[in-house]
């Protein structure tokens, strides 16, 4: 089947090359940066003082929104790439539609923040998932955390609770 994912027969329809699919053509035009309601103008005035404020990606529906939100958080971005997970945490949450696919996002265009929450794909790290890691492509999602984290230097990170993200690949993936 020529049409399975780096296939080196595959042929890629947007630019003709061998051994890709569209999505990783490095011919592609990157896609606009999708903030849903979290553009720059939507936070530019903070309603009311928070005791901290919080960014949170791979959303859902909101969970880590709720929780934090229930300590005096604000939350100033949020990031969803799931169209479903998208209208139910806008319906969660006065209408705020997250943004969309983070890896399409400028770190410039996510607004400082006290706290990085994220409920990243875990099957790559988990002893319940085949463990593929950095090398599966939702494990690869965790490195938007890292990357996001470095340009702002949250003062804390809320990771989701992954069984085996610590001694994943003998300590490395999080060293």
């Amino acid at each position: 089947d020529h049409r399975a994912r780096d296939c080196p027969h595959c042929v890629c329809a947007t630019c003709g090359g061998l051994g890709h699919e569209p999505p990783r053509c490095p011919h592609r035009t990157p896609a606009a940066e999708d903030l849903g309601d979290f553009a720059p103008h939507a936070r530019a005035s903070a309603a009311e003082p928070a005791a901290f404020t919080f960014i949170e990606l791979f959303a859902g529906i909101g969970g880590f929104r709720v929780a934090l939100a229930a300590l005096g958080g604000r939350c100033v971005f949020a990031s969803e790439v799931d169209p479903f997970a998208r209208g139910s945490y806008a319906a969660n949450h006065c209408g705020e539609r997250p943004a969309g696919d983070i890896t399409q996002i400028d770190a410039s265009s996510v607004p400082a923040h006290d706290v990085l929450a994220a409920g990243f794909p875990c099957q790559p790290f988990s002893f319940s998932g085949k463990r593929g890691g950095l090398g599966d492509p939702r494990g690869a999602l965790f490195l938007e955390i890292v990357r996001l984290a470095r340009a702002h230097q949250p003062k804390a990170l809320l990771l989701e609770n992954v069984r085996g993200l610590e001694s994943h690949d003998g300590g490395r993936t999080l060293a």
